[in-house]
């Protein structure tokens, strides 16, 4: 270089954070390895090597190594490390069907959000069954435009029923052998559904959840990787081993979650990203629950560093869509009280002949 202006060569964290060897280990999937390594640069070099790898690898933003544990029982965890190879088993479409159960009443807006990330999922072997007893039309209108012959919405008379009994009506009505809780106001990676039925697959387990799940509390202005433990909504199971839920509003799947892992074996992935949990208003749990969550988190992330987090995700989740569905959702007027509820053979009587 021969010119008078001066040169200045600028730190590899700015412009070049990871090696190929970080990239195609998924480096940036890990949201705090990616906080770590790459939440200070401007850019970054994806390593995809698509010119000399030859399809060994996986896509870009798919790990390849996962740190896990299996139960037996309720005996401690045994650690373990999973591989991810790159090419996903093809599932049998009737014995691999994963059939994700969305229970909803009046936040239409956000379940929107839920369904999208549902048709993202790359595991080609899935249904959607939404269990709704809301008055509110929305959402079955949104679900008729889609078209989409894998999702069915099942409407039901607001008669007040308790998130265990809607919830079992959802597991009575599922079409597969294996059931993925879905809920209506939280947001899913598209491997999510794949890499637990592939995980139980390589560890030859029934049943499969998230020991670390990723938090966002848009009030609180916050983002954070939850304390390790086993988080129920996580769970993809297959249903010889799914229990029934007690008749409970709030705290149903608590009982499930310990039938399940004191009946055999399961296997729990370490990994955050999967699965974005979101505090809102309008949640079972009010805003206490929140922060003793943000609280308890094994990393947080506030203000500068959530916005940046954020745009990482937005990147393979619908947040966009879903901000404008919690400011959708605020102007919305709570929902009446509903009437006295019918029994509950009644009820599952009717969701029969209206799916028949």
């Amino acid at each position: 270089y021969r010119g008078r202006a001066p040169v200045r060569l600028l730190e590899a964290p700015l412009i070049y954070p990871i090696d190929r060897e970080q990239s195609w280990t998924g480096a940036l999937f890990d949201i705090e390895s990616w906080n770590t390594v790459a939440g200070r640069a401007y850019t970054h070099h994806h390593w995809d090597g698509t010119w000399f790898r030859d399809g060994e690898d996986a896509r870009f933003g798919a790990p390849h190594r996962v740190a896990a544990a299996v139960t037996e029982g309720l005996a401690r965890q045994v650690p373990t490390t999973l591989r991810f190879g790159p090419s996903p088993p093809q599932p049998d479409p009737v014995r691999h069907l994963v059939s994700c159960l969305m229970v909803t009443n009046g936040r239409a807006p956000l379940a929107e959000a839920a369904i999208r990330c549902f048709q993202a999922q790359t595991w080609p072997a899935r249904e959607l069954l939404i269990v709704d007893d809301s008055p509110d039309p929305a959402l079955a209108d949104a679900v008729r435009a889609l078209g989409d012959p894998r999702i069915r919405h099942l409407a039901l008379p607001a008669e007040g029923r308790t998130l265990g009994d809607l919830r079992n009506l959802a597991v009575d009505a599922a079409r597969g052998p294996y059931i993925c809780q879905w809920d209506d106001d939280d947001l899913y990676d598209p491997l999510r559904i794949e890499y637990q039925m592939r995980a139980m697959a390589m560890t030859q387990t029934e049943a499969c959840f998230l020991s670390r799940w990723l938090q966002w509390m848009p009030a609180l202005d916050a983002v954070s990787v939850s304390t390790r433990r086993v988080w129920e909504g996580s769970v993809v199971c297959h249903r010889s081993r799914f229990g029934r839920y007690p008749d409970r509003r709030r705290g149903e799947d608590t009982p499930v979650t310990g039938a399940i892992l004191s009946g055999g074996r399961a296997v729990h992935l370490d990994l955050p990203r999967l699965y974005l949990y979101v505090g809102h208003q309008r949640n079972t749990h009010g805003v206490v629950h929140h922060r003793h969550l943000l609280n308890v988190a094994t990393t947080r992330f506030t203000g500068a560093r959530s916005t940046a987090v954020l745009r990482e995700l937005a990147r393979r989740l619908p947040l966009m869509e879903y901000e404008r569905g919690l400011r959708a959702l605020a102007a919305m007027p709570p929902a009446p009280l509903p009437p006295p509820r019918r029994p509950l053979t009644e009820v599952a009587a009717d969701a029969e002949r209206a799916m028949a």
